[in-house]
C-alpha cells in the first residue's frame, strides 16, 4: 500500500485526490494532511482518514486534532516514515522546502504547483540531477498544462521536438465569449507567462 501525504489538501486538487485515494483504498493509505485554513473540510478529511497526522497554516486550528499535529509543518508531513508519495497542490512558494526534503529522502512528489518550479527551479533541478536517474520518476507533473505536456511526450525522443505551442484555457480569457478570440492580442496573452507561451 502507497502511502501519501497531501499538501494542499482542502483545495480543489487536493480534495479530488482524496477523492481518487477513497476509490482506491486497498492501494493507497493518507498518512499526511495539510491545508492553509482549518475549515471544515478539514476536520471532515481527519475523521475520514483518523491515522493522518497533520497540519494547518492557522495554527490555532490544532485544537480540532492535537495529538496529530504535525509540529514540523509541511516538510514533516512530506518526510513521515509511511509516506511515498508528496501530493503538492498547495499555492504559492509555500511547499518548495517540503519538495526537497521529500526528494531528498527518496520520496515521489507529485506536482500540481507551478510556483515551486518557478520560484526555486534551479534548486529542485540540482537536487535531481545530483539524486541521478530519471527525474520523471521522482518528480511528475499532475495538473493542467504542465501535465499535459509530460503525457504528449511520453515516449518521444526529445531532439524530435520543435516547440510546444499552449493555448490558453482561462486567466485573461474566462469567461469570454469564444466569437472574440480570434481578436485576441499579444498584450493579452501577456499575463499567462513569458516567451515560452505561443498564442494558437
Amino acid at each position: 500500500m502507497t502511502g501519501v501525504a497531501v499538501l494542499g489538501s482542502t483545495g480543489s486538487i487536493g480534495r479530488q485526490t482524496l477523492e481518487v485515494i477513497g476509490r482506491h483504498a486497498e492501494r493507497f493509505e493518507v498518512v499526511g494532511l495539510a491545508s492553509a485554513h482549518g475549515e471544515p473540510p478539514m476536520a471532515e478529511q481527519l475523521a475520514a482518514w483518523p491515522s493522518a497526522r497533520w497540519w494547518c497554516a492557522d495554527a490555532e486550528r490544532r485544537a480540532i486534532a492535537p495529538d496529530r499535529w504535525a509540529e514540523g509543518g509541511l516538510a514533516e508531513l512530506a518526510s513521515l516514515d509511511r509516506v511515498e508519495l508528496v501530493v503538492v497542490a498547495t499555492t504559492g512558494m509555500a511547499a518548495l522546502p517540503a519538495v526537497l526534503g521529500a526528494l531528498r529522502s527518496g520520496r515521489r512528489v507529485a506536482l500540481a504547483n507551478k510556483e515551486t518550479l518557478i520560484t526555486g527551479g534551479h534548486l529542485v533541478t540540482a537536487l535531481l540531477d545530483e539524486l541521478g536517474g530519471d527525474p520523471l520518476e521522482r518528480l511528475r507533473p499532475v495538473d493542467s498544462e504542465h501535465s499535459a505536456i509530460w503525457q504528449c511526450l511520453v515516449g518521444e525522443p526529445a531532439g524530435s521536438v520543435a516547440r510546444l505551442v499552449l493555448t490558453a484555457s482561462g486567466g485573461p480569457f474566462l469567461g469570454r465569449d469564444p466569437r472574440t478570440l480570434d481578436a485576441v492580442t499579444v498584450e493579452e496573452v501577456a499575463p499567462l507567462g513569458d516567451e515560452g507561451f505561443t498564442v494558437a
